[in-house]
């Protein structure tokens, strides 16, 4: 918890450096957004330090904690930011508001059954294998080991895949003081928690609160999260990450506060140094907010190119090291060779995936209808930078899919990733679509 805790400071004094924190109603409201920035950022430093040679303990991990938020308590002073001040006098309550409040309540409610779930979940079940053979394996090796060992990393399954995870749960265990894998399930509810409270705290005022909850309550009813939010492996924490990137991004479009385009790259370089499919949605997220900002490309299209790049550059520390110490990437084992055979069935494939209620309810096919209601309209912005970011994932799944010689393409392979990878598009939707139906609501030209 205390790692929790240092990581929430952390972000609350970086948003703080880039745009200032003017109530505590305000600090409230943006604390998920900073809790998750704090995780990107400590837990991407470590990655830095890990590749350097460096023992990343809890000393060190205090350490980057204490340089970080001073530098940004720092510049926001230096610069003038906006400061915490007293709370501002309660609002009313509006009956319009209690349909929506209610759906919070139910959202909770999950997150409380969650919490239990977590307390009480052991890592060794079936449904985790890729925990404890991939992500908590190599995270017991830089625990134990005391950093990054070539030689233990190169018998794993699955070597090159990107550290975040791992690493995460490494200092999970420094500040646990062992490598307890049951303990580890909290340090996932937190993920969620802090995924709702992001798109919560991001959404507000700007969107009601009845548009904002019943989806997050929608997603606690899909069969894949029940199966992956808490797991100690990278497929949700990837969707988490990318979700509350791509709404802040999907802000940025829209308002143009830099403090949204900085927040969603640091959200997005984590993402990519997730899991693999984190690249894919990346760019294709960069396809959709390059569309969606079509009409003021000389302003937008060159800080977003830049946001992204530093975002990949990120990333790149783990990528040098394992090409170092030749380690095998993320994408061997697959092969064009015959793809376009497969084709149609990898086409229909991701579509059932993405489209079936089995796997993530009705979320896409509800954010596909709200785009092309906001598109009927007048507004153009958000359902073209959703629709670009969906249709570009979409070709990037089923490229994958269709590359791929080791697992069916049948949707209900247990081999097949693309159930998993879909989640980052359906968390992408959760928080996307209150956004596009308030600017629908509204008549906003967005």
């Amino acid at each position: 918890m205390a790692l929790n805790v240092l990581c929430l400071l952390v972000g609350l004094a970086m948003l703080f450096a880039i745009r200032g924190l003017g109530d505590s109603v305000e600090l409230l409201r943006l604390g998920g957004l900073a809790y998750l920035a704090g995780i990107a950022a400590l837990t991407l430093l470590a990655i830095a330090l890990l590749v350097l040679g460096a023992p990343v303990g809890v000393g060190l991990i205090v350490g980057i904690a204490v340089v970080l938020g001073g530098v940004s308590v720092g510049w926001g002073i230096r610069t003038g930011r906006a400061r915490p001040a007293r709370i501002r006098p309660a609002m009313g309550l509006r009956k319009a508001a209690v349909p929506g409040l209610l759906c919070l309540v139910g959202v909770l409610a999950f997150l409380a059954a969650a919490l239990r779930a977590a307390r009480l979940q052991s890592l060794f079940v079936t449904s985790e294998w890729d925990a404890w053979s991939i992500w908590t394996t190599k995270a017991k090796a830089i625990y134990l080991l005391g950093g990054l060992d070539p030689h233990a990393f190169r018998t794993f399954f699955q070597p090159g895949y990107p550290l975040f995870v791992p690493t995460l749960e490494a200092m999970d265990f420094h500040f646990m003081g062992s490598a307890d894998t049951t303990a580890l399930h909290l340090q996932f509810w937190l993920l969620l928690a802090g995924f709702v409270w992001a798109v919560g705290g991001l959404l507000r005022p700007r969107v009601p609160h009845i548009l904002i909850w019943p989806f997050v309550l929608l997603l606690f009813s899909t069969i894949q999260l029940k199966g992956l939010a808490l797991s100690p492996q990278a497929d949700f924490p990837l969707a988490e990450l990318f979700g509350a990137a791509g709404l802040c991004i999907g802000l940025w479009v829209v308002r143009r506060e830099a403090w949204l385009l900085a927040a969603g790259g640091l959200l997005l370089a984590a993402a990519m140094e997730t899991k693999r499919e984190g690249y894919l949605f990346a760019g294709a997220l960069l396809l959709g907010a390059l569309a969606g900002s079509a009409r003021t490309t000389r302003h937008s299209w060159p800080r977003l190119a830049a946001v992204f790049a530093l975002a990949f550059a990120a990333t790149l520390p783990w990528e040098i090291w394992r090409r170092i110490h030749d380690l095998a990437g993320p994408l061997q084992g697959s092969s064009s060779a015959g793809s376009g055979a497969r084709l149609g069935p990898a086409l229909s494939s991701v579509a059932q995936i993405l489209l079936d209620t089995h796997f993530w309810s009705v979320i896409v096919p509800l954010g596909l209808a709200a785009a092309l209601l906001v598109l009927l309209r007048g507004g153009r912005r958000l359902p073209v930078l959703y629709l670009t970011t969906l249709l570009a994932a979409y070709a990037g799944m089923t490229w994958v899919l269709s590359a791929g010689v080791d697992f069916s393409l049948g949707p209900e392979s247990g081999q097949n990733p693309i159930p998993r990878a879909a989640g980052a598009i359906a968390l992408f939707t959760v928080a996307l679509t209150p956004l596009m139906l308030g600017a629908a609501l509204d008549r906003e030209k967005t």
